[in-house]
């Protein structure tokens, strides 16, 4: 319907002008009945030129669009995203943070120590044995974790790396939301007076929060993680 109208109102244009001229020429011509009456059917192709341009622009208003007609893959897909509600900023901000895994401690805990201190140890062990969750649902954090550490030339020297690892990771997770207490416990393999290796707790660093937050960690001695650990422990191994 709207093309007709469009078409009445190109037809007509040409129509208003051509009797609008024929008309001049008659009054010329000083034949004022013929001017008047080729004056009369411009004026009416005029007026039906603009009633057609109305017309045509309120139907193409009001006019629908067509639906294209989707199949296959992508059908599926015009139908999930049609289908998905609208999320709220606060919900975008809960999906992201589940997504990068910093919404949960237990996650933050151990991207915490595999960016500090890698996934593996110098001889090639994972480096995360365990990271345990001890606290009730209401209760601040309290955490369980269990490393193995890397070996160096002595005792000592293995004992010292052992207590600057803690110093690296236990200074970001000190910062963890809610964190209330954590608990290290250090690996070696050692052997038995039968001959057999196993791995075994050499080493435990007992904090609480209150104590962590008080740590200058850039002056921080870590041979004082024996002094300031709620309990501490040594492996008789590191005193011989």
């Amino acid at each position: 319907m709207d093309n007709l109208f469009l078409f009445i109102a190109v037809v007509s244009i040409p129509t208003a002008f051509v009797f609008a001229g024929i008309a001049v020429v008659n009054y010329i011509r000083k034949n004022k009945e013929k001017g008047k009456k080729s004056l009369k059917i411009s004026g009416i192709s005029l007026v039906v030129t603009i009633v057609a341009f109305i017309a045509f622009g309120v139907i193409s208003d009001n006019k629908e669009p067509e639906k294209v007609e989707v199949s296959g893959p992508a059908k599926e897909v015009v139908d999930k995203v049609e289908k998905e509600p609208e999320l709220t900023v606060e919900e975008n901000a809960t999906e992201e943070k589940e997504e990068d895994g910093s919404a949960d401690p237990k996650s933050q805990i151990e991207n915490i120590v595999s960016d500090k201190l890698k996934g593996k140890t110098n001889t090639d062990k994972e480096r995360i044995v365990s990271v345990e969750k001890v606290s009730g649902e209401n209760e601040p954090l309290y955490f369980v974790v269990t490393l193995n550490s890397s070996e160096n030339l002595t005792t000592d020297m293995t004992k010292r790396t052992m207590w600057l690892d803690s110093k690296d990771i236990l200074e970001p997770i000190s910062k963890i939301e809610n964190m209330g207490k954590i608990i290290l416990h250090w690996q070696l393999p050692l052997t038995d007076t039968l001959g057999n290796v196993d791995d075994v707790r050499v080493m435990t660093i007992n904090l609480e929060k209150k104590i962590l937050d008080e740590i200058n960690w850039e002056n921080f001695d870590v041979a004082n993680f024996a002094v300031i650990s709620e309990s501490y422990f040594e492996h008789p191994a590191f005193k011989k």
